[in-house]
């Protein structure tokens, strides 16, 4: 009898990547000889603990992840007070690298997501109305205040400034008076709309509202939060009305050369298409590859300077 297995997430996530990193290796003709180990950590705290008492782990010069953010947190901590070098493709939380001179991390934090679709808006859309839409919760309004404050700096010395209005559903105010994402918007201007949410269900709904405004021949786009892309319940109809803009570090637009070659021999190693978390780790191993091969273990002090370009990263 034939049972079928259910893995999670995380567990996808981190067969993905190494797999990726198996193939950066094979695939890899430089002199840097690499000695890999692979814990397993079943996503589990008390897990993480156990494997970070293993004498052996004090002897590594690398460590990359973990996944989840809990686990990666103590992963960090260990390799501050031991001085190895942490390497996180994975979360982007800013409090792992709080004064750790050892942890790199890869993924790009919400604050590069703002600031890129900050960057987008001023080069596409000049002198819009912007309404910058966010839930009275602490992530989602401290990415709404960066927003602000970067829209705010660049009025003080642009020609042609945008019209602004922070909406928070704390209040509903704006200017002193009670008034919605709707009321906000400005016929015969380009209208763009930055909800901050994370929450599937609070983005449908004040979509669905925004969607009968396009009706009235008001043009709205809208700017959303990275973890979009990973939504389960999302309305994509209205995704694709709105022609939302979405950050992400991904980017299989503009190929390498190199991403020709992943593919193909990937697919023939594995019998299966690369995922994003494939591209990952095989980005991520050509990274620290390029590194050890030129600055060596201490290639830390190096990576500011860098602007390293993967094969889809």
């Amino acid at each position: 009898t034939a049972h079928k297995i259910r893995l999670s997430e995380d567990a996808i996530t981190s067969l993905d990547f190494y797999q990726g990193l198996l193939e950066a290796l094979t695939e890899s003709k430089d002199s840097v000889k690499i000695e890999l180990s692979v814990y397993d950590n079943w996503n589990s705290d008390s897990v993480t603990n156990e494997i970070l008492k293993k004498p052996e782990l004090k002897k590594l010069n690398i460590i990359i992840g973990s996944v989840s953010t809990t686990s990666a947190k103590l992963v960090a901590d260990f390799c501050k007070q031991n001085k190895i070098v942490n390497v996180q493709p994975f979360t982007p939380s800013k409090s792992l690298t709080g004064a750790n001179p050892y942890h790199l991390k890869l993924a790009p934090t919400i604050d590069a997501h703002v600031d890129a679709m900050f960057n987008s808006i001023v080069d596409s859309f000049p002198a819009a109305n912007i309404i910058i839409y966010t839930p009275d919760a602490d992530k989602s309004l401290s990415v709404a205040k960066r927003f602000d404050s970067l829209f705010r700096a660049y009025n003080k010395t642009a020609e042609k400034k945008f019209t602004v209005a922070f909406l928070n559903t704390k209040d509903m105010l704006v200017n002193g008076k009670k008034t919605t994402a709707a009321e906000q918007l400005k016929h015969g201007k380009q209208n763009i709309v930055i909800i901050t949410s994370f929450e599937e269900s609070f983005i449908n709904g004040n979509l669905r509202v925004l969607h009968e405004e396009l009706k009235h021949d008001t043009t709205i786009i809208v700017y959303g939060m990275p973890t979009w892309l990973n939504g389960d319940i999302l309305r994509f109809d209205y995704i694709n009305d709105f022609h939302t803009r979405i950050t992400d570090a991904y980017d299989r637009s503009n190929p390498h050369s190199e991403t020709f070659v992943f593919n193909h021999f990937y697919s023939e190693n594995f019998g299966c298409e690369p995922t994003r978390y494939a591209y990952l780790g095989y980005d991520v191993m050509n990274f620290l590859l390029y590194n050890l091969k030129n600055y060596g273990k201490d290639f830390l002090d190096f990576v500011p300077t860098q602007h390293y370009s993967g094969a889809v990263y």
